[in-house]
């Protein structure tokens, strides 16, 4: 655990770079329920500057969109999984707009051992509003699962990550494709 600075960033890849074939790094970063800072943006496209393989976001206990930069996403915030608190209806996914929230994504990396690259990411879409709910989360079912993940796809769009939505065959389970990466 480290502050996230440039420095801080900088000094723990390089020593962790020759020590492993694949560089993830987990961010904690961004405001409540808004939507992704420069200050993401920023320190997402660093970390890979600087030789992370992947960057994962959470803490705005939403959502975020994924980008593709230099060939490798940065995943802005995978959402709530499991809290504590009633959580909010809604939150800003675009400056000046409203959506009402429903889930967090945990994600699964799929790691290419041969080319060192992430080779698939799987969005599992999990109901975490505990005003719906009742503090038991659950797996979205395919309709709610589908529809998270169609906003996470275009909400990715806009950032150069274009995904397929692809279900999965051993059951109702959103899994999302980035297919420009891998080409």
């Amino acid at each position: 655990m480290a502050a996230l600075s440039e420095d801080s960033l900088r000094i723990d890849i390089e020593a962790m770079r020759p020590l492993v074939d694949v560089l993830i790094v987990s961010v904690h970063w961004g405001d409540d329920y808004k939507p992704v800072r420069q200050l993401q943006r920023n320190f997402g496209r660093l970390a890979i500057d600087l030789g992370a393989d992947a960057v994962i976001g959470h803490h705005p206990h939403v959502p975020q969109p994924v980008e593709l930069y230099k060939g490798r996403p940065i995943i802005y915030s995978i959402g709530n999984f499991v809290f504590s608190s009633m959580g909010k209806e809604e939150y800003e996914p675009h400056l000046g707009e409203r959506r009402k929230l429903c889930c967090g994504m945990p994600v699964i990396l799929h790691i290419d051992y041969m080319s060192r690259r992430v080779k698939m990411i799987e969005f599992i879409p999990v109901l975490t509003q505990n005003h719906v709910i009742k503090f038991v989360s659950r797996r979205a079912d395919f309709n709610e699962a589908h529809n998270a993940l169609e906003l996470l796809r275009m909400d990715s769009k806009l950032n150069n990550a274009d995904f397929e939505i692809i279900n999965a065959s051993d059951g109702p389970r959103g899994v999302l494709w980035l297919s420009k990466y891998f080409e």
